[in-house]
């Protein structure tokens, strides 16, 4: 359900609708994601060799293929009205209300357009005020757009997606629209430093080297600072193992697996002192071992040396008298030696 409002549900809902859309619908849910109604290629006659054709086999396959395009495009626009009216019971009221107060809307409920209600959807919702006065969203954007960084432990993609949102909204409240460089080096700077400071930096001494240019919008700075390969560990053989930046800082998100991970970094030396004092801990707890069957110390009951006494009454810890009692009962006297 899309709610309206300041800090709304407008992105999770867009990629989760569309690919409900895309389920239900199958070629007309792009129009979410693409914002225009998806065209069928069109069929490449050079494809059919119509020339040497007798029994026309080829003009069948052609006719056939024209035919399938004919029935997808039908298709979908049967099926425009379902999914307008899908679009609209994934509306919160608060969001219907204000939609229905668009300039647009009459022309939409006419139409029963799903692409003019998508695009209607999306300006009312991909704001970050609920104020009507033109210079406050004006300036509400850019603050918003300014602010907007990536967090300790936030997977680029999500952080992608935010910027991506805070762009449009910067962009549709009528601010000044950068460069597609400037607006790709913001997003650079915006990158947490835990795990993106050696990026910046060499993004910017590649810059003063003139070797950069590739680096020229906000995809493909994007692409390149996801995919960054970092070195995770050296290994005695030379070897070393490889993992991407985000994947570092996901894995530096669990305070108790940096701890383990620290501790890890010791050394095998360190590992080691610890078995061998866990050897010798162990070793005095059995020296202090009292055996309940002879009574000695240095091992338990069930490892007593003294078989003699294993299969009867243990003898550490009777009396007199019960030592001398036979097993049926009966007392016998001892004698002093």
């Amino acid at each position: 359900m899309l709610r309206f409002g300041a800090g709304n549900n407008f992105d999770l809902f867009k990629r989760k609708v569309s690919i409900a859309c895309m389920e239900k619908y199958k070629n007309l849910g792009c129009l979410i994601m693409d914002e225009q109604y998806y065209v069928p290629a069109a069929v490449d006659i050079a494809l059919y060799d119509l020339t040497n054709d007798p029994f026309n086999v080829e003009k069948g396959k052609l006719r056939e293929m024209h035919k399938r395009r004919d029935k997808e495009i039908d298709d979908m626009r049967i099926d425009r009205t379902s999914m307008y009216a899908y679009l609209i019971s994934k509306l919160s009221k608060e969001s219907q209300d204000e939609i229905q107060g668009h300039a647009d809307w009459a022309d939409i409920e006419k139409t029963r357009d799903p692409l003019k209600l998508w695009k209607v959807i999306k300006a009312c919702h991909q704001i970050l005020t609920t104020s009507k006065v033109a210079a406050v969203i004006k300036k509400t954007a850019c603050e918003e757009y300014t602010t907007c960084k990536q967090g300790p432990f936030e997977h680029i993609m999500n952080y992608k997606r935010r910027f991506d949102a805070k762009l449009y909204a910067l962009v549709a409240s009528g601010n000044a629209t950068a460069s597609d460089v400037d607006v790709a080096m913001d997003f650079m700077y915006c990158l947490d430093n835990s795990p993106y400071a050696k990026f910046k930096a060499e993004v910017v001494n590649d810059m003063q080297k003139g070797s950069s240019d590739s680096l020229d919008n906000l995809n493909k700075m994007y692409v390149v600072a996801s995919r960054r390969v970092v070195v995770k560990a050296e290994k005695d053989g030379g070897g070393a193992t490889f993992d991407t930046v985000d994947q570092t800082s996901q894995k530096g998100s669990n305070p108790k697996g940096s701890q383990a991970n620290e501790t890890n970094i010791e050394g095998g030396a360190a590992q080691g002192d610890a078995v061998k004092t866990k050897e010798e801990k162990a070793a005095a707890k059995l020296a202090r071992m009292k055996c309940f069957n002879c009574g000695g110390k240095g091992h338990p009951t069930r490892s007593c040396p003294h078989k003699e006494h294993a299969e009867g009454e243990p003898m550490a810890g009777m009396t007199l008298e019960a030592c001398c009692a036979s097993s049926d009962g009966r007392f016998h006297e001892c004698h002093e030696v």
